[in-house]
């Protein structure tokens, strides 16, 4: 029986040999394809996140460039509307030429002092009704003028800022695109085999 028992046991043991190399060359082959999948688990991984960082840069470029024609837009119109005002006050030069001759004129010569002209008292009196008439309406289209140009100076502030903001945005987009190209290179490059 001892023996019997000692031949289990070289018979257990030479099995052992024969059987680890197996095993360990199963094992050695099991960890190699962990290890294959883990790298092209990791490497889809990276060119899922190298995906997701263009389309964000796209979609970062997309509304840059929808800024940049919501702006343009603006600017047209800003630049229609400069253009109208500039036109109506160039053919209403003759007018406003003769309103501004006036004013010169009443500010040379106040009201208060046709009181001491050489003229009888009764032109005096048609005169001083004449300009108590006209006076009003020369203040409110002198006020009206006023209020168009300063108007007009606005439009052109308003102008240079959109112009501003449309060189700010443009350099962005710029910028975007760069960076969006240079995503493309470097996926370009990382899926070229060396």
């Amino acid at each position: 029986m001892p023996r019997i028992r000692y031949l289990a046991l070289i018979s257990l043991a030479l099995s052992a040999t024969w059987v680890a190399p197996a095993a360990a060359a199963t094992n050695t082959e099991a960890e190699s394809d962990i290890m294959s999948r883990l790298q092209r688990t990791e490497k889809a991984l990276s060119e899922t996140q190298k995906r997701r960082e263009q389309f964000d840069q796209a979609a970062a470029a997309q509304g840059r460039e929808e800024e940049l024609s919501s702006l343009e837009s603006t600017l047209a119109a800003l630049d229609a509307e400069i253009d109208d005002r500039t036109a109506d006050l160039g053919r209403r030069r003759g007018e406003l030429s003769g309103l501004l001759g006036v004013l010169a004129r009443l500010g040379r010569q106040p009201p208060e002092l046709l009181i001491a002209m050489p003229m009888g008292p009764l032109d005096s009196v048609r005169s001083a009704n004449i300009l108590g008439d006209m006076l009003p309406r020369i203040e409110a289209k002198a006020a009206a003028l006023r209020r168009q140009v300063a108007d007009l100076g606005q439009l052109r502030d308003q102008t240079a800022r959109q112009r501003s903001e449309i060189a700010r945005v443009a350099t962005a987009l710029s910028h975007d695109r760069q960076r969006l190209d240079d995503l493309v290179a470097r996926k370009t490059a990382f899926a070229t085999p060396e």
